[in-house]
């Protein structure tokens, strides 16, 4: 199951939201989807591109929510897949007037939810992606909209089809007012640079053959770790992986006061070391 960390403005996205104040256009271009993890050391703000990048996504509508907020979408289907994906990277591309295209922002996830190709299944299959963002009246920010998205649904979906009428009257290019929108940025950026976090280590073992696996492992959390609530985040980077592959790495069963952490491979042991931020909000 899905479990995206929250959106981390790149410096990137800095750079063209400066620009964007000082009277450029802003425009979010495409979306892009990859299957890289985070390794030891890297900072996530510095990366230009995503680790792996696996499947582009065009943005496919616009849907004004009518509460300061709107929902730009992407859609992706495995029409066209040869092979399938553990999407566990989602990066949002923007530009300004006169300048290039760069990575806005990027979010992670730590339990992947795994895209098939089209020769795994019996029938097409098409995922909905959703980015919300603040929005106000002005007319500063703009979403370049793909057509070649819908077509895409048309093709596989009935139902996206019988609404593509009020589709087309949503996916337009929208005003925005750059104050509000910047604002909200900053509150993004702000709080995430709030969450320091800490670590927690821990040695898994699977004395299991594959495709069997008990390296599942309740990590307690005490004295001032222990969480005011379960909307915490965790990141996990393995190393020291010992006689097999890793697989992924699963995190379940949030509490308060612990977390459990497993991996799905065939290796008789893995070292993993558990970045927890949030929670105490």
């Amino acid at each position: 199951m899905a479990n995206w960390n929250g959106f981390i403005l790149t410096q990137t996205g800095q750079n063209l939201l400066a620009k964007a104040e000082e009277g450029k256009r802003l425009t979010f271009t495409k979306i892009e989807l990859g299957d890289g993890q985070v390794q030891s050391g890297q900072d996530i703000t510095k990366f230009t591109k995503l680790i792996n990048k696996q499947l582009t996504v065009g943005i496919s509508s616009v849907n004004a929510k009518g509460d300061g907020t709107v929902v730009i979408s992407g859609i992706v289907s495995n029409a066209s897949m040869k092979t399938g994906v553990w999407v566990r990277e989602f990066g949002l591309f923007a530009t300004v007037e006169g300048g290039s295209e760069g990575l806005f922002a990027i979010m992670m996830d730590t339990a992947p939810d795994y895209l098939p190709a089209l020769t795994e299944g019996k029938a097409p299959i098409t995922v909905d992606y959703n980015v919300v963002m603040g929005i106000g009246n002005a007319s500063d920010v703009t979403v370049k909209v793909d057509p070649a998205g819908l077509v895409t649904v048309e093709a596989l979906n009935e139902k996206l089809a019988a609404e593509s009428e009020a589709r087309e009257k949503e996916v337009n290019i929208l005003s925005c007012s750059l104050a509000e929108f910047t604002n909200s940025l900053r509150l993004l950026k702000e709080k995430t640079e709030a969450l320091q976090g800490f670590i927690v280590e821990a040695d898994l073992t699977n004395t299991q053959n594959y495709p069997f696996n008990n390296s599942v492992k309740t990590l307690a959390l005490t004295g001032d770790k222990v969480r005011l609530n379960q909307n915490y985040t965790i990141i996990v980077e393995a190393t020291q992986v010992i006689d097999g592959f890793l697989g992924d790495v699963v995190v379940s069963d949030k509490l308060l006061n612990g977390f459990k952490v497993a991996y799905t491979g065939s290796a008789k042991s893995a070292h993993v070391k558990c970045y927890v931020q949030g929670g105490n909000d």
